[in-house]
C-alpha cells in the first residue's frame, strides 16, 4: 500500500521551497507515496498544484494570532490527518498547524524546512533544547543545515530541477532581451529572487555601481516582495540605484514566472544571499549555461566549488562581488569554462529523480518512527 502523505503548505505563491514541494508531489512513485497538499492560504500556488494534478485542500487559515481560526484549522487538519499515514508540515508557519494536528490525529509528523539555522543578524527562532523533544525527523535542503541541528534524525535533501526548460529557453534569448530592454551589444548581469534584505539585492546594486563605467553593461533585478515580507525593500532598492547614479543601467522586472526565459537573457548570474538555505535558482542558472558568482555559506557551498563551477565571494562584500564579475567580463574563456562545468553538475547531480528518491526515503523513515 502506498504511504498517504498530507503536506501542510503555508505559502500562496511559488518560490524555491514551493518548487521543491510541487516537484516532489509530481515526481513520486504513486505505488510508494500518495500526496495531498493542505494549503493554509489560497492563491496562485494552490492553483499550480491542482494544475499539476496534485490533490489540494484549501483551508484559508488566517493569521496565527487569530486563536479561534487557528484552533478551527488545526481541528480540520486533524480530521484530514486521520485519513493519512504521515503529516509533513512545510516551512515555519506550517509547523504551527501540522504538528498539533498530527498529535490530535495520532499520526506521525515530520518537518520540512528550507533552512533552520538563523541567518546573519537574525534572532534564533528555533529553541534548540526543545526541538529534539518535538519531532522524530526533520528534513532541510542542505547537508550543512542538517548537521547543525541538534536532532539525530535530521537529513539534508538536495533539491533538483528539470534542466530541459532552462536549456531549451536559449532559443528565446533575443526576444527575452528585447522585452527587458537589453541591446544585442549589452552584457546583462542579473540577480533573481524575492526581494528581501537577506537576499542581498542591495549588495548587487552596490557592486553594479563599481562596474557602471564599463561600457554596454546592464544590471537586471528580477523579483518582488512576496507575502507581505519586506514590503518597503523594493522601493528602497530603486532609491539606492538612484543614489548610486546607476538608474539608467538597472532593469527592475518585478515578479516573473518565466524564469528559464529570463535567465536566457542574461550573460552572468549573481547570487548575493546571506547563508542561503540552498539556492535552487543557482542550479537553474547553471542549467541555463550561465557563469555564476555567489556568496559563500549555507547550501551554496554544496552547489558551487570555487573556481570550478563558479566564483564565491563573502556576503556584503560588494567590491569583492564586483571584482569577481569583472574577472568574467575580462576573461571569456574562464566564463565559458565555469558555465560548462556548472551545466554538467546541474544536469547530472541536481536532478528531480535524485530529489524525489531521497525525499521518498525520508517520508518512509518518518512514517516508520510512529507517533511523535
Amino acid at each position: 500500500m502506498p504511504l498517504r502523505v498530507l503536506f501542510v503548505n503555508p505559502s500562496p505563491v511559488r518560490g524555491g521551497a514551493e518548487e521543491i514541494l510541487i516537484g516532489i508531489c509530481r515526481g513520486v512513485d504513486p505505488g510508494r507515496i500518495r500526496p495531498t497538499v493542505a494549503c493554509l492560504v489560497d492563491g496562485p500556488f494552490p492553483d499550480d498544484l491542482e494544475a499539476a494534478g496534485i490533490p489540494v485542500v484549501r483551508l484559508r487559515a488566517g493569521r496565527l494570532r487569530q486563536a479561534v481560526k487557528w484552533a478551527a484549522t488545526v481541528r480540520r487538519l486533524s480530521s484530514l490527518a486521520r485519513k493519512h499515514d504521515l503529516v509533513v508540515s512545510w516551512q515555519v508557519k506550517g509547523h504551527f498547524y501540522g504538528t498539533p494536528a498530527a498529535y490530535l490525529a495520532r499520526r506521525p509528523a515530520a518537518w520540512w524546512d528550507h533552512g533552520i539555522r538563523p541567518r546573519r543578524g537574525e534572532p534564533r527562532y528555533w529553541p534548540d533544547g526543545i526541538l529534539p523533544k518535538l519531532l522524530p525527523v526533520v528534513a532541510v535542503a542542505a547537508d550543512s543545515h542538517a548537521a547543525a541541528l541538534p536532532i539525530p534524525g535530521a537529513v539534508g535533501v538536495h533539491p533538483g530541477i528539470d534542466a530541459r526548460p532552462y536549456i531549451d529557453a536559449a532559443t528565446e534569448r533575443v526576444a527575452a532581451r528585447d522585452e527587458l530592454g537589453i541591446r544585442a551589444a549589452d552584457t546583462a548581469i542579473g540577480i533573481v529572487g524575492r526581494l528581501q534584505p537577506w537576499k542581498g539585492q542591495h549588495v548587487f546594486l552596490r557592486a553594479a555601481a563599481h562596474l557602471a563605467e564599463r561600457p554596454d553593461t546592464v544590471f537586471v533585478v528580477v523579483g518582488d516582495a512576496i507575502g507581505g515580507f519586506s514590503a518597503t525593500y523594493p522601493a528602497s532598492l530603486r532609491a539606492l540605484s538612484a543614489d548610486l547614479g546607476i538608474t539608467d543601467g538597472v532593469r527592475f522586472t518585478g515578479q516573473r514566472t518565466d524564469i528559464p526565459r529570463v535567465l536566457a537573457a542574461l550573460d552572468i548570474f549573481v547570487h548575493a544571499s546571506a547563508a542561503e538555505p540552498f539556492g535552487i535558482v543557482i542550479v537553474e542558472a547553471m542549467a541555463a549555461g550561465k557563469p555564476v558568482v555567489a556568496t559563500r555559506g549555507g547550501g551554496v557551498d554544496e552547489i558551487i566549488t570555487d573556481e570550478v563551477n563558479g566564483l564565491l565571494v563573502d556576503y556584503e562584500d560588494d567590491r569583492g562581488l564586483a571584482k569577481a564579475v569583472e574577472r568574467l567580463l575580462d576573461d571569456p574563456a574562464l566564463a565559458t569554462r565555469l558555465a560548462e562545468a556548472g551545466r554538467t553538475i546541474a544536469v547530472e547531480r541536481f536532478t528531480p529523480e535524485n530529489m524525489v528518491e531521497h525525499a521518498t526515503q525520508f517520508f518512509e523513515r518518518a512514517a516508520r518512527k510512529g507517533n511523535p
